[in-house]
């Protein structure tokens, strides 16, 4: 068939978004009864499909003589799908609202806990103290044992004039370290035995 011998199809009398011709009655920019809201199935359309039912679609739409129309069955569809949108929309706002009170909530007890000093936990070390090997000496002479206790211990050898100079804590650190060796020391001498 020629081009030029096709006629011009009236598409004026289609639904408007599935169509068909049959039972297509109901204007898609008439207001809506109040039962199904104060907005019109253009609007709905406008916010469901913005990208197919926007301003600038509904002018090429006059110009066109595109239907103006929908059917029954469309409407009816329309109408849930825009229920649908609706209850979308306001649970998320009912959401964002649960949201924001619990994010308060949560910042005003964060700023109480602010307001307490902090706890510190203190937790003792419990620590071996070194066993002492008594020593019997036949010979009656107790300078000797003296001297072997006391001027061979950590803290006579270890500490020299330069470590004198240091601060406190540094001489304590040494000394424990020192004196754990000793018990160490002393441990390894029992089994030893």
């Amino acid at each position: 068939m020629d081009r030029n011998t096709l006629t011009a199809v009236n598409v004026s009398s289609f639904c408007r978004i599935c169509t068909t011709n049959n039972d297509v009655n109901w204007s898609i920019y008439e207001t809506l009864n109040e039962d199904e809201g104060t907005t019109n199935l253009h609007t709905m359309l406008v916010k469901l499909y913005p990208t197919v039912f926007n301003e600038s679609q509904m002018l090429c739409d006059e110009a066109l003589e595109w239907p103006m129309k929908i059917c029954k069955e469309c409407k009816t569809k329309v109408i849930e799908s825009y229920k649908f949108y609706e209850r979308c929309t306001k649970s998320a706002r009912s959401l964002r609202t649960i949201a924001l009170k619990e994010q308060s909530s949560t910042d005003a007890l964060q700023g109480d806990k602010d307001d307490h000093p902090a706890v510190i936990k203190t937790e003792f070390i419990e620590f071996e103290e070194a066993t002492v090997q008594k020593e019997e000496y036949e010979s009656e002479d107790h300078s000797s044992a003296y001297r072997k206790c006391y001027e061979s211990s950590p803290t006579h050898d270890v500490f020299s004039d330069t470590e004198d100079s240091l601060p406190a804590t540094t001489r304590r650190a040494s000394a424990i370290k020192m004196d754990k060796k000793q018990y160490i020391d002393t441990k390894s001498d029992l089994r030893g035995k």
